[in-house]
């Protein structure tokens, strides 16, 4: 009980067991790249290449707004499950950022059509009035259903699916959370996933310590990263491709517009020590969503309960030994060895192979093997306290 304690202490305090997380994390996550299925639910436009234009009348650049019309236009035509489009186009001190072009393109968005007459779900980029009430975040509270949070934490392992502002009557959505509801719709959860909620073993969600904003995080699934990174579509070619071909990378699938070129966007985060950009978190972010299960996380009481089952079964182990031999000499050395390397399996195996059954992501359990081996220090320890401290207080 002590070690379990003395390992939450490191896992979450100190910045060795950070990095101990972080590398189970990693591990974890490339656990997760072996077992990717293709074709992916998203992909990615990539509008490097479309550089920011004078305003004409301001001293202000922005996107320009026909350009994206049209490239919405283009995407349309192929039924998406829904469009999310990186960029932030809430207003500044001044107001809409293109006041000529905003309310045009915004109007299209709302009214965005699928060849057959079925409404499109756009979600539009807030970044700048993401902490302000619904009829800032794009200027007038007609929009208010196109308007998602671009946030990205900075390390990036969590997104973020939403923030609640004090006194905003409604949460301004992510557009990870977004993409995924307009493509899954209300998605049902596996029944161990309820029982380990309810009980607190496990959660999906886990609250952001946001100032005066209530928000809710998600562990991240990367494992799409290099092939949406690969299969990005840059925008400048979608007039040559085949009809064919941007039908099975468009039709039902959720598409999000934004700059994802390494080499020509400052939307760059740090990923397991890599830079990736801003679009191919979102789309990893709304892939993790979209899947039957998305990745849990284990609670505090799930660590406990993982750890005092790990010492059950070294406690079993020789207790069985121990009552199977009664008045034999046990070779104490060799149970010893045996038992702390079938409970150091255990770890390996439930570390790596959990999150591919079951989507729990134990970012953590190298921590327990580090504590296993500390373990015979710390019995001598104890021997020693055990033997000293009564002489030192002048008992027996």
């Amino acid at each position: 009980m002590t070690l379990i304690g003395l390992e939450l202490w490191l896992e979450h305090s100190t910045l060795p067991g950070r990095e101990f997380r972080l590398t189970g994390y990693r591990l974890i996550q490339h656990r997760l790249s072996n077992t990717l299925q293709e074709p992916l639910p998203i992909t990615v436009i990539d509008i490097s290449d479309l550089e920011p234009e004078p305003i004409p009348g301001t001293e202000s650049r922005a996107t320009p707004r026909p350009e994206l019309q049209r490239i919405l236009k283009i995407v349309a035509e192929y039924s998406p499950a829904a469009i999310a489009v990186d960029i932030d186009f809430s207003p500044d001190e001044k107001g809409w950022v293109d006041p000529v072009h905003d309310p045009q393109f915004f109007e299209e968005c709302l009214t965005l059509k699928s060849p057959r007459d079925r409404r499109i779900p756009v979600y539009l980029g807030v970044n700048r009035a993401q902490i302000q009430k619904p009829e800032f975040w794009l200027g007038n509270e007609r929009y208010e259903p196109l308007a998602a949070s671009m946030s990205i934490p900075r390390e990036a392992q969590k997104m973020i699916t939403g923030l609640v502002v004090p006194g905003s009557p409604k949460p301004l959505i992510g557009l990870a959370s977004g993409l995924a509801n307009a493509y899954r719709g209300q998605r049902p959860t596996p029944l161990w996933a309820r029982l380990g909620e309810s009980l607190g073993l496990l959660e999906s969600l886990s609250a952001a310590n946001l100032e005066g904003v209530q928000a809710q995080e998600f562990l991240v699934d990367y494992s799409p990263r290099v092939l949406l990174n690969k299969e990005k579509i840059p925008y400048r070619e979608m007039p040559s491709l085949e009809a064919e071909q941007l039908r099975e990378r468009l039709f039902r699938k959720m598409v999000i517009i934004g700059a994802a070129d390494l080499d020509k966007t400052m939307d760059v985060f740090s990923v397991m020590n890599e830079p990736v950009t801003g679009p191919i978190i979102i789309a990893c972010a709304a892939y993790t969503l979209a899947q039957s299960t998305p990745l849990y996380e284990l609670t505090t009481g799930g660590y406990i309960l993982i750890n005092l089952t790990l010492s059950a079964v070294a406690f079993l182990l020789i207790g069985g030994i121990w009552y199977s031999n009664p008045g034999k000499k046990v070779a104490v050395e060799r149970v010893r060895i045996l038992s702390t390397l079938l409970v150091a399996a255990a770890v390996v195996m439930i570390g790596v192979t959990l999150v591919r059954h079951t989507r729990v992501a134990w970012d953590g359990f190298l921590i327990v093997l580090v504590a296993l081996a500390l373990h015979r220090r710390f019995e001598s320890l104890v021997a020693w306290l055990r033997a000293a401290l009564p002489k030192a207080i002048g008992v027996g």
